[in-house]
């Protein structure tokens, strides 16, 4: 259940950056963040670690091989199933980490 944890963790963390990036607006609020301009950067931790507004407009290497609608409903579908098998499997232990533990000698690392 920790994956789960840290994974939405990630995730919220992940949105929330979006949004200061791209900017939002909460009218009730009276909040307005302009964001970012495309291919401005912030430096976080001098130019060590820097908030770079670029887009992917596909996916892994810019690939466009189906709409962004679909690429979206794909991700979400593939994201629940995920959380899901790892709900049903939280309390048996990793297959691959058994496998590790159990046919690997780790000790030359």
């Amino acid at each position: 259940m920790k994956v789960l944890y840290v994974t939405g963790g990630m995730v919220i963390l992940d949105i929330i950056t979006k949004l200061f990036v791209k900017g939002f607006s909460l009218p009730l609020l009276d909040i307005q963040v302009s964001g970012m301009f495309y291919g401005s950067s912030i430096p976080v931790i001098g130019d060590f670690f820097r908030f770079t507004y670029i887009e992917n407009p596909g996916m892994a290497f810019g690939i466009q091989i189906i709409k962004k609608e679909y690429l979206a409903l794909f991700i979400i579908i593939a994201t629940v199933g995920l959380i899901i098998y790892l709900y049903k499997i939280r309390n048996e232990s990793l297959w691959l980490s058994t496998y590790f533990h159990k046919y690997c000698d780790l000790t030359f690392l």
